[in-house]
């Protein structure tokens, strides 16, 4: 949570990022950036380790084999806080889920009682965006320029969403 408060101003100030954006948009971006580390600082307290995070967790990344769910294309992995991967899964308007996120949450009753797992759930739709907005800055900044067409409006979009918080 640290690293990725830090890395809050950067992306709030890329130009490619902010590219889809006009001068109104962009001060509405950058007057949430201290919220949003207040955001990383509260998700930090809570007692959820860090972990392998898949980084592009969806329904189009498993598969069902012989009774196993198969997790495939770890390209984006990373280690992060574990409520990010469940973002697409959860946060997502498509319904076609095989586990509740009170199920998900009830893996991590070791660190954290439910209720506050419940607390630090909330926290991390916003976040979600965001760690996923600066992930694919990092990746598109190191590919080839014709590589980059593949993820043009990719990061617009989360920032859109973090536009759509409320605050």
């Amino acid at each position: 949570m640290a690293t990725l408060s830090t890395q809050i101003d950067v992306l709030f100030n890329d130009d490619n990022a902010l590219s889809e954006f006009n001068e109104v948009k962009i001060k509405q971006l950058q007057k949430r950036a201290i919220h949003l580390k207040n955001l990383c600082s509260k998700l930090a307290e809570y007692k959820i380790p860090q972990t392998l995070i898949h980084g592009d967790l969806h329904l189009g990344n498993i598969a069902f084999y012989n009774n196993n769910y198969i997790i495939y294309d770890w390209t984006d992995s990373c280690i992060s806080h574990p409520f990010f991967d469940m973002c697409k899964l959860f946060f997502s308007d498509k319904k076609r889920l095989f586990l509740s996120p009170y199920e998900y949450l009830s893996q991590w009753t070791a660190y954290e009682p439910k209720s506050r797992l419940l607390e630090a759930w909330k926290l991390t739709k916003p976040l979600c965006a965001l760690h996923y907005a600066i992930t694919y800055q990092y990746i598109i900044a190191s590919l080839e320029p014709r590589a980059k067409q593949e993820f043009e409006g990719c990061i617009p979009n989360f920032m859109r969403q973090l536009l759509q918080w409320k605050i």
